[in-house]
């Protein structure tokens, strides 16, 4: 069996991850490891958890360049 696809899941709406987790949750190769509710905590989780996908809201801070950059930062150290 291959190894699932680990995400990390991050909204400021509570309702839109339950709904996005519900719904990973029944597709086989999928597996929700964090969740975050602002960008910051997004960064945090990704690098704590390391998942292979980090889903987030576009227009949520900091911006995607922001976090992307945080975080292939953190993990060059």
């Amino acid at each position: 069996m291959e190894r699932p696809i680990r995400i990390v899941l991050a909204d400021d709406h509570p309702v839109v991850r339950i709904g996005v987790r519900n719904m990973l949750v029944l597709k086989d190769g999928f597996e929700v490891v964090g969740e975050a509710s602002d960008g910051d905590e997004a960064i945090t989780q990704t690098l704590e958890l390391q998942p292979i996908f980090c889903c987030r809201r576009a227009d949520a801070p900091p911006s995607r360049l922001e976090a992307m950059r945080a975080i292939m930062n953190a993990r060059r150290r």
